[in-house]
């Protein structure tokens, strides 16, 4: 059995990760240090055939994103179905801690607008302190803690319906209430919320296809407002988008769903200087989603916009569309560090007992990365049972 990246730890994933053709600094430079940071917004695409390391790159990526200060989100789309912008909100919304971003907004409240920088405890533990060491009355302050947070959350650019949302929810904590308003996170999540309890709340609507890119960008606005350089999405295996028959337990879509997801990457791509602090990375085959016929291709326009303008015999890095099995070809010196790597094996990956198989597998013979792994690890069990016949 050979181990696949969704099956490593994120410890396995740093030990073993080689950074080919240099593309992850690359992207950390000019990208997440500069161009998101800044408030633009950019999406990437990373394609290559089965074996290429696409998932694994993906992983290390986004390990080196929270190293930078980046709340980064991975999302499979053989798991989630992402056919329209809403679905895709959902999916990243799901796995943010909103109660923690919450409690950093209210400490940025606090600091900035209210001047309090001394206090580091709890949002909800405030009005107490400052009762109890700075003498303030009690109404008075939560007069002055209401106008706080209106004046830092009106010098972001928000969506209204996300700004009040968040308004409430932290009015509630830094007014004592430390319980969490299910309302809102439920809101905040993409849920159904009934109209009376919209109304009570100021608002008109659920989150959907019509509000959820400028929910989305709201969302990565306030992460970054909290104290992150932005919000780094990586999804995988989008080449599910291309199947041509169902599977169970993985996500179908019929040829207006597929098309209105290609619509969904070309709006996003346009969109991105509207999308500040956005860095989304998908993932996936690059055969299938070169196909004519379900592809990237039959869809002119999402094609038209992630095609490489100058064709060079080097990979262009600041390409939307970038191809792993290219850069391993050129990259050599990464090719036989993998291979290194490999023969030790990660620290915390279990020997493999069977011999690998290396014809077998599905896309074994196509992937070079998968072929260097399989054949370090055909050696490096050989090596290991030599070592235990001589110590027999």
């Amino acid at each position: 059995m050979h181990p696949t990246a969704e099956s490593l730890s994120a410890r396995a994933i740093h030990e073993t990760f080689v950074d080919v053709g240099g593309l992850e600094k690359f992207w950390v430079q000019w990208y997440l240090n500069r161009f998101v940071s800044r408030g633009y917004g950019k999406v990437k695409f990373v394609v290559g055939k089965p074996g290429a390391g696409k998932t694994h790159w993906l992983k290390h990526f986004s390990q080196t994103a929270g190293f930078n200060h980046y709340l980064a989100l991975g999302i499979d789309a053989r798991k989630d179905r992402l056919s329209s912008i809403d679905e895709v909100y959902r999916a990243v919304a799901s796995q943010l801690l909103w109660r923690d971003l919450i409690e950093g907004a209210a400490l940025q409240v606090i600091h900035q607008q209210l001047g309090y920088p001394e206090f580091t405890g709890r949002g909800w533990d405030f009005l107490k302190w400052a009762e109890s060491e700075r003498r303030l009355e009690p109404s008075l302050a939560r007069r002055d803690i209401r106008e706080a947070v209106d004046g830092w959350l009106h010098g972001l650019d928000l969506d209204s319906h996300f700004m009040l949302v968040v308004r409430g929810w932290l009015n509630q904590l830094l007014s004592g209430d430390s319980g969490e308003p299910i309302d809102h996170l439920a809101w905040l999540n993409g849920g159904k919320i009934g109209a009376a309890t919209r109304r009570s709340m100021g608002l008109i609507g659920n989150i959907s296809q019509r509000n959820a890119r400028a929910i989305l960008a709201s969302t990565a606005i306030f992460i970054h407002a909290v104290g992150y350089g932005g919000l780094v999405i990586a999804i995988d295996n989008i080449e599910v988008l291309t199947a041509n028959a169902r599977v169970e337990n993985i996500p179908y879509y019929t040829r207006g769903k597929r098309e209105q997801a290609y619509e969904m990457m070309r709006q996003l791509i346009d969109e991105g200087p509207r999308m500040p602090f956005v860095f989304l990375v998908l993932a996936g085959d690059s055969a299938r989603l070169g196909e004519a016929k379900r592809g990237f291709p039959s869809y002119p326009a999402l094609w038209a916009r992630i095609q490489n303008e100058v064709v060079t015999t080097r990979v262009n890095r600041f390409s939307d569309w970038i191809d792993l099995d290219r850069l391993w070809d050129q990259d050599h010196e990464q090719l036989a560090l993998l291979a290194s790597l490999w023969e030790k094996g990660p620290a915390d990956l279990a020997l493999i007992s069977t011999t690998p198989n290396m014809g077998d597998e599905v896309g074994l013979e196509s992937g070079v990365t998968r072929r260097v792994v399989a054949s370090s690890l055909t050696k490096m069990i050989r090596n290991q049972s030599e070592s235990e016949e001589y110590n027999l």
